[in-house]
């Protein structure tokens, strides 16, 4: 996953990072309301914008894979050409 195309060889290891800091963010806010959140509006709203992030960031992560194995397939033919 991590191929040099055009000495471009670090951009999914920060996705990664950004993804999995994101992850632990949310699962941790998660966590800590359920075990010493109250039962209150507000904490039901931030539980709610959590399990937002958490699963935007996944969805992102999963798209933003798809679409990079795409653009390289589809350009694989040009970046073989130019390293060549």
């Amino acid at each position: 996953m991590d191929e040099m195309i055009e000495g471009r060889t670090r951009s999914w290891k920060y996705r990664r990072r950004a993804a999995f800091g994101l992850l632990a963010f949310g699962c941790g806010g998660l966590a800590y309301l359920l075990v010493e959140g109250n039962d209150s509006e507000l904490h039901r709203q931030i539980a709610s914008g959590l399990v937002t992030i958490v699963v935007a960031t996944i969805a992102a992560y999963i798209a933003g894979g798809v679409a990079d194995d795409k653009f390289r397939d589809q350009h694989a033919d040009t970046y073989r050409w130019r390293a060549g």
